[in-house]
């Protein structure tokens, strides 16, 4: 599923619980204002950061097709659920092999960015970016010769794995993959936003893969 899908999916969602919300408003005879949201309801907000989840997803160009089949695996994660330790500072911090299918024709390079919209900083944090990726390129894994590796927010070109702060809930971390036609020539150690703006114009169909991490206080 695209990220346009999942988001269509997420606002379809959402303009059905305030169609519900505004309906009991009008019921209620004494005008006393709006409904209380229901106890529980979810936000896509991050608690205490006031990150959104895909607020760092750069805006979709025009060439985006709804119909694409990009998607990603991330060997020994699976998506919606708990990163294993192994991959985060609190193991061995092992860069997990990533692989993907459904690439579509046209396709020029692949790009991939790994972040955490729910870190205590003014921007997502940048976990690892990866670009100039050949699209008959079989995994994308730490280290391996051939592929462009950009600078993280630690100012390295290798994987840091999750690392949230103790005792601040889960955060969670996105794999963005983008399938790119014709860009600029791109230099050497961008940023992941760097890397957003140079290709954002270029994106043919993009995919996200989401997991999460916590550590104990």
């Amino acid at each position: 599923m695209t990220i346009l899908s999942k988001l269509m999916s997420r606002a379809g969602l959402g303009l059905a619980l305030l169609a519900a919300v505004a309906a009991c408003a009008s019921d209620d005879p004494g005008g006393s204002g709006p409904a209380e949201a229901p106890a529980g309801a979810s936000s896509t907000t991050a608690p205490g950061d006031g990150h959104d989840a895909t607020s760092s997803i750069p805006p979709s160009s025009t060439t985006i097709s709804a119909a694409s089949s990009l998607a990603i695996t991330v060997a020994g994660v699976v998506e919606g659920e708990a990163i294993d330790a192994a991959f985060t500072c609190d193991g061995d911090n092992e860069g997990p092999v990533v692989s993907f299918d459904g690439v579509p024709d046209g396709t020029e390079s692949l790009a991939l960015v790994v972040d955490d919209p729910d870190a205590p900083t003014a921007d997502p944090f940048v976990h690892w970016v990866v670009y100039g990726i050949e699209p008959d390129t079989d995994e994308v894994t730490d280290g391996r010769t051939g592929l462009r590796y950009g600078v993280n927010d630690l100012d390295t070109t290798a994987w840091f794995g999750p690392c949230p702060p103790p005792g601040d809930g889960p955060h969670t971390y996105r794999w963005r993959l983008w399938a790119l036609g014709p860009v600029p020539e791109l230099v050497d150690g961008l940023d992941g936003r760097a890397l957003e703006r140079a290709v954002v114009d270029a994106v043919l169909a993009e995919d996200l893969f989401v997991a999460t991490y916590e550590r104990a206080s």
